[in-house]
């Protein structure tokens, strides 16, 4: 399961996205790995029944942990992969930002 996450920081100082589409507003992070496919926003945003026209990346890292380090510092949203994120998220060092997640 892949779902955006930030840190309560972030949205303390940037309005929380009240849906998929407000996200072309924040600063997005993406991991781009050359030897393995990951999902990347414009993927995510259209499963999520969203136009992804308008979504880009911001911030991008070659390690899935240097981009949830970026979400925990509160530089943007990030993607975050349940098997790595949920703990962060259950100890609420990193947040769910949109409201029907």
């Amino acid at each position: 399961m892949i779902f955006p996450v930030c840190s309560p920081a972030y949205l303390l100082s940037h309005s929380a996205p009240q849906a998929v589409e407000d996200l072309v507003h924040h600063q997005l992070i993406h991991s781009s790995d050359a030897y393995r496919k990951r999902m990347d926003w414009s993927e995510w945003v259209e499963l999520a029944g969203g136009d992804a026209s308008e979504i880009k990346p911001n911030i991008v890292f070659n390690d899935s942990q240097l981009t949830l380090q970026a979400a925990l510092a509160g530089e943007g949203i990030a993607l975050g992969w349940s098997l790595t994120a949920h703990h962060l998220v259950k100890n609420r060092l990193l947040v769910k930002p949109l409201p029907t997640e």
